[in-house]
């Protein structure tokens, strides 16, 4: 059983280290954007910015979401609707 907790990997995957860069990405979309995004419209905004990685709506909620666990952007539910913007510095 040692063995076995010993070979655990320590490092990123390949789909790991790309969905830190991509988080980067949606992290200064949201930045630069005036007020609140939902993932679909993260998801259209990198689709007009031509971002690779970015596949679905799902995958661009899947990255907010890691934002959000991070306290970088906050997120706000209104009934179904979920926004995300970037946290205030105040």
């Amino acid at each position: 059983e040692i063995e076995l907790v010993s070979k655990k990997r320590n490092t990123q995957t390949k789909a790991q280290k790309a969905n830190v860069e991509l988080v980067e990405v949606i992290y200064d979309m949201l930045a630069a954007n005036e007020g609140a995004m939902t993932a679909t419209e993260v998801y259209n905004r990198a689709l007009e910015a031509s971002i690779d990685g970015i596949t679905s709506p799902q995958k661009a909620s899947a990255l907010l979401k890691m934002l959000v666990d991070t306290n970088r952007i906050v997120k706000e539910t209104n009934g179904k609707k979920s926004t995300f913007k970037v946290v205030d510095a105040d």
